[in-house]
């Protein structure tokens, strides 16, 4: 079967289009994670739950989260909600931009193969060169960011799940390299929060900081393993 010129040239076009897509969403959020750790704000301790809400509630702000009354709650709201959030959900929407029209594709009507018009490789790839490039509060930033939109439904229902978990271990692996014992045992008990706690790419990443790392404790490689178990209440 003969393929148009037209229709070739459209294709080629729409994967260069969702390529700098991912690209610009990925850089937008670098610099939401830089802007953020300028602030003083880390992610992986500051603000926890109001992120949570911000990002369940499809970045719409509740009426309690409009009324916080500090200056410094207000400004992490607006740059979270409006630079992370909703930037991300714009770039999910992109796959989703030709759904509604007249002469909408069979697709839009099961949502199908939406890993296929996403970049989200080309998205997780830039964030990653982003963390191993930062530093201090902005790595951290960098990786509950990355985390969060790994573990995000939308993209555990459309994407590979062994894709997913290897690019969790990555981004965990780069982060482990220059942090402290401590930093460790918080972000293994931060990944309670996340479906891929266990996957095998999240525990290598663990256990190859623990082999290597002479200042961590016994005590401290038992809390890891015990938040990585597959019970990590027991």
């Amino acid at each position: 079967m003969r393929v148009s010129g037209f229709l070739l040239l459209f294709a080629l076009s729409a994967v260069d289009g969702w390529a700098a897509s991912s690209e610009r969403v990925a850089t937008k959020h670098l610099d939401v994670a830089r802007r953020l750790a300028e602030q003083g704000v880390d992610l992986s301790t500051d603000y926890d739950p109001l992120a949570t809400e911000i990002w369940s509630s499809d970045c719409q702000l509740t009426h309690a989260i409009r009324r916080g009354d500090a200056r410094n709650v207000r400004r992490f709201v607006e740059l979270y909600s409006k630079g992370f959030c909703e930037s991300w959900v714009d770039f999910w929407h992109e796959g989703m931009k030709p759904c509604g029209e007249r002469f909408s594709p069979a697709w839009c009507d099961f949502d199908t193969d939406i890993a296929e018009r996403l970049d989200l490789v080309g998205y997780l790839a830039t964030m990653l060169s982003g963390l191993e490039e930062a530093t201090g509060i902005e790595r951290a930033n960098i990786l509950q960011m990355t985390l969060r939109t790994l573990s995000a439904r939308s993209v555990f229902e459309a994407y590979p799940l062994s894709l997913l978990e290897t690019w969790a271990g990555r981004v965990t692996t780069a982060y482990l390299r220059s942090v402290a014992p401590d930093k460790a045992v918080a972000l293994a008990h931060g990944f309670h929060a996340y479906w891929f706690r266990t996957a095998p790419a999240v525990r290598s990443a663990f256990a190859n900081y623990t082999d290597i790392n002479p200042a961590i404790s016994d005590a401290q490689k038992a809390a890891i393993a015990r938040d990585l178990a597959d019970d990590p209440d027991r």
